[in-house]
């Protein structure tokens, strides 16, 4: 792999865990 996508590879595990806490964030919001 090159390092341009080893770096990307980091940003979309970092978007993941973020994304998921955002969801969480959301469906609380809405109870």
């Amino acid at each position: 792999m090159t390092s341009i996508g080893k770096k990307f590879e980091k940003v979309l595990d970092a978007l993941g865990e973020w994304g998921e806490e955002y969801i969480d964030y959301l469906n609380q919001k809405n109870c």
